[in-house]
Order: C-alpha cells, then structure tokens, then sequence
C-alpha cells in the first residue's frame, strides 16, 4: 500500500530524532562539569557534608554555610544566610544511581539523549492532537533542535528539564482529552513531572491558556485540577521541608527576596519570550527584542484560531514560573513547546495552496531561516560546552601535577573563575585524598596582589569591576547585601577586611594568615583558561599582576 500525505508528514517528523542527534552528538563526549562535579562528589560521599539519594540538588542547606566555607567548598564572600536545595527527588534519584554505579559520562549523557527523544516524542504527539500531521512535523522539527536542549544534554544536572518536559507535555496531552480517566493519567504525569523538578510548574500556563477555552466555571475549573492538586502538594511539601534559593543572586525567591524579583522580573520576562519566540538575545539587544517580540504576539493574536491560540498562551504563561531564576536559552523548554507549534502552524498554513495569507507566508519565511539558525546555534554551542568541559578536565590535570609536586596545608587560589569558587574543592580532592583547605580570593578577570608583611597581603582589582561579579552573576551573594568598607570575613587560617569597595578607589580587600605567606605549607595558585599556574607572593612591599 502506497504511503499517504499524511504517512509521509509523520514519518518527517520521526526524522527529526536522528537529525537532532547528529546536532548534539558532540554532547556524548562532554566530560563532567559544573553541577555534575559536585553531584558526583555527594553520590560518592567525597562532599564536604554528606547527602542521599534524593539530596543532589541540595548544594547549600540553611546552617550549613559556615562549615563549608571552612572546607573552601564556598568562598569566603558566601552570604551568611546562604541556601540553595531544589526539590528534584526523581532527578536526583536516577543520578546517584548513575555517579554510584554507571560512572561512564558517556552512557549517563545517552541516558540524557533517551529523555531529549522521549521529550521530542511527547511534544509531537501533542502537536498532532491540536494541530494536524504537517503542521505537527514541522512543529517537531522545530521543538527537537532548538538550543535551549544544549544544557540539558551536556550537563547531567541540567537533565531534569527534559524529564519534566516529557511527562509535563504527557499531561497537556491527556488534558486536553477531558475525560475522566484521562484527567487521572493527566494527574498523574503532572506529578511525575514535578518529582523531576520545579520545571515542571511552567506547564501550569498551558492548563490554564487551555481551561480558558471551556465554556462554564465549573468546567474550567475541572480543566485545571489534574494540575493544580499535584501542583499544590508539591509546593507545600517543597515548603515545609525548607527548599529554595536564599542569599543569592543567581536566583531571586519571591517571598524571600521580593525586591529582587519584582525589580528583574520585566527583563527575565523578556528575555525568556524573546529566547523562545525569536532566538534574539533580549540582554544585548532589548528595544529590538522588545519590538520583533511584539510584533510576532499581534501578529499570532490576529492569524492563528482558538486551537493553535491556547497553545501561544501557554507559552507565554509557562514564562512566570521561571522569573525566580536568572533567564537563559537552558530555561526557554517549557515555553518552546507552545511557540513551536504556533510556528508550525503558520509555515503550514503557508504551504497550502492556494496561499490565503500573505502575511502568513512571510511570517513562515522567517520561521524557517530562524528555524535553521537556530539548529546550527545548537551544533555550535554543543561544541562550546564539550570544550568548556574539557578545559576543566585540563585544569584538573594540571592541578593534579601540582598537588604531587607540592605537600600543601592550605592551597590559595588568588584569582579564579567563579567555577573554581565552587568546584575546586572537588577538583582538589579527587586529585589529592584527604581534601586539602581551599581558598579562593577573588573572581575578577584582573587583579594586583600587593605584599604588605610576612603575613599579609591586599588584592586590588580594577575599578568597576569588583572582587567578584555582582547580582545575577554571583551565585553566592545577593546585591542586596553587597560588601562595605570595613566588613570582615574570618575563615579558619585567613581574615578578609574589606580595605576599599570601589565607591570612591579601586576595590581593595586584605588578607592576613595565619602564618608566613613563604611558608612551604601554602601552594599559591592563579587560574588561566586551561591551567592553574604556580607563582610565589611578592616581597615585602612589591605587588604582582595575575590575569587569567
């Protein structure tokens, strides 16, 4: 039997999957790092604090801050009420089995590719319920190689905005059938979706962008409960058990932080819709984001009808959930889902004959050549991340040669990335068992250390630039609370005075330990891009210039 239309639009859109995997294929060779360094580090019990099964996406618990800045595993500017635990029990149940009894990177990423086709699947039977097999396909296409998916594949941390993707797109499906036993499998993917993590509140948008179309109270009303009482459960056992970002600002809690939030939450959301529904970057192009991002909503307000229309909204609604957190493409999932089927919908409006549309036709232009940007955007940022990831593998490396050539006590890092704020320790202590101190001066891309006795020593940094980034580019620190002149940090072997916070002179902040800088105890380290270079501290009264 000869292969219909319609056999042959589906079977374009299962071709997406091995298309999308040639894309990120370079992911499968993306050693551990960031999160998954530490992940690995608590399923092995080498964390400085131990965790379970369910407790690798707790980094910092309330109380815990102090003891892990004495271990160097937080630096020494950490907010005194830092915390930050995310609620994720399915996600992070399945990577401590995989760091505890996988171990190969490769094998945990093509468990990560398993999710990213499971997600793509889902999604395209959603869009074959509302909008037809062509439009369906090439929505598919669309969703399967867009960026925001590079994160998830080369991070497995960042895994679970797939899982809750992909049941969370299962739970739209079963929705929208409003049936009963279909509104109990609808409950139920929700809640496996919010057991892989707070992603999956995003999709709440899309149950209500679809309960507004029903006609009644009541009905809508029934439209939104298999999501709104999985949803209810998990934020209130995510509350009573104390998850949440406290202290940072990287991410910005609405009850614990509402200045925060409210004052950043108009450019996240921007940000977030401008990613999602024209690949601009809202951060370094805001006035054109803003005018091509409304212009496309007017323009999908006026062309598309009711069915497609729910899922537009959705998309827009889905961007709410996600204002607590600093906005990016690894965010922009959940909101992918409704834009790329209003996307698919007008290219196929656009190919039928005859052409109705006018406008249409060019909206689908646009699509298309935004479509291919974007999958070649893909390709290269997954080759972006392998290399990060092997750069830290090669500062590992070169950490490691130091460690045995050295016997340190404490090892200074005086200038560092933010990363190596963060992970170093656990860089440390897989090179070089038991865990040594770990001390991180400074962030900055530059800075002068200055020698002023046997014991001490002042780090100055440029102007403008701070000892380490500020607001959303610190993780560690809120910019409500910033640092003043006078404040001093004591670490165990080290006190940090803050000499000058660059209101008036370049920031300054002095160092004293707790025994002679020359000491053969001490290892002194400066960060490049691909090593950790040894230096000696200066003489008496001399300074010396680090840069990465």
């Amino acid at each position: 039997m000869p292969m219909t239309h319609r056999d042959l639009w589906r079977a374009g859109a299962w071709l997406s999957l091995p298309v999308g995997a040639a894309v990120f294929a370079k992911a499968l060779a993306t050693p551990l790092f960031g999160d998954d360094l530490l992940q690995r580090a608590m399923a092995l019990g080498a964390y400085p604090v131990p965790r379970g099964a369910l407790d690798l996406y707790d980094f910092v618990r309330p109380g815990e801050r102090a003891g892990l800045v004495a271990s160097g595993a937080l630096p020494w500017w950490a907010a005194d009420d830092l915390s930050v635990r995310f609620f994720r029990p399915l996600a992070s149940a399945m990577l401590y089995v995989e760091h505890r009894f996988v171990a190969s990177p490769i094998w945990m990423h093509v468990h990560s590719f398993v999710w990213w086709a499971a997600a793509v699947i889902a999604t395209a039977w959603l869009f074959r319920s509302v909008l037809g097999d062509r439009a369906a396909a090439i929505a598919t296409w669309i969703f399967a190689l867009a960026p925001c998916h590079v994160l998830p594949l080369v991070v497995l941390a960042q895994r679970e905005v797939l899982v809750a993707t992909t049941f969370g797109v299962l739970g739209i499906v079963y929705s929208v059938r409003s049936k009963g036993a279909s509104r109990l499998a609808s409950a139920a993917f929700f809640a496996a979706s919010l057991c892989a993590g707070e992603y999956a509140l995003c999709f709440g948008g899309y149950v209500v962008a679809w309960a507004l179309t029903r006609s009644g109270a009541r009905e809508r009303v029934r439209a939104t409960l298999p999501f709104v009482v999985p949803a209810v459960i998990y934020l209130a056992l995510r509350a009573a058990l104390g998850y949440g970002a406290v202290g940072t600002g990287f991410y910005r809690d609405p009850f614990h932080s509402p200045r925060q939030f409210f004052l950043h939450a108009p450019r996240s959301l921007l940000v977030l819709w401008s990613d999602a529904w024209t690949s601009l970057d809202a951060s370094l192009w805001p006035l054109i984001a803003l005018i091509v991002s409304g212009a496309a909503l007017l323009a999908f307000v006026r062309l598309v009808p009711q069915p497609v229309r729910w899922l537009a909204g959705g998309s827009l609604l889905s961007a709410l959930p996600l204002l607590a957190s600093t906005p990016g493409q690894r965010l922009t999932g959940p909101l992918l889902v409704g834009a790329a089927g209003a996307f698919g919908w007008v290219v196929e409006r656009a190919l039928a004959k005859p052409v109705r549309l006018r406008l249409a036709s060019a909206v689908a232009l646009a699509i298309v050549v935004e479509g291919a940007f974007a999958a070649r955007s893909s390709f290269r940022e997954t080759e972006y991340y392998r290399a990060r990831g092997q750069s830290v593998r090669s500062r590992e490396a070169s950490l490691a040669d130091e460690l045995r050539r050295h016997d340190p006590a404490t090892v200074v890092v005086a200038l560092a990335s933010w990363e190596s704020a963060f992970f170093g320790l656990v860089l440390a202590s897989t090179s070089t068992p038991p865990r040594v101190p770990w001390r991180v001066l400074v962030t900055a891309r530059h800075a002068l250390v200055l020698r002023v006795d046997d014991r001490t020593a002042d780090v100055i940094v440029p102007k403008g630039q701070g000892f380490f980034p500020l607001g959303a580019d610190d993780i560690f620190r809120s910019e409500d609370d910033p640092l003043h002149v006078g404040d001093v940090r004591t670490v165990p072997g080290m006190r940090a005075e803050v000499l000058s916070d660059g209101t008036a002179a370049p920031p300054r902040v002095r160092f004293s330990f707790d025994r002679s800088l020359d000491a053969p105890s001490f290892l002194f380290l400066s960060e490049s891009r691909a090593s950790y270079r040894v230096f000696s501290p200066p003489a008496r009264g001399f300074g010396m210039p680090l840069s990465p």
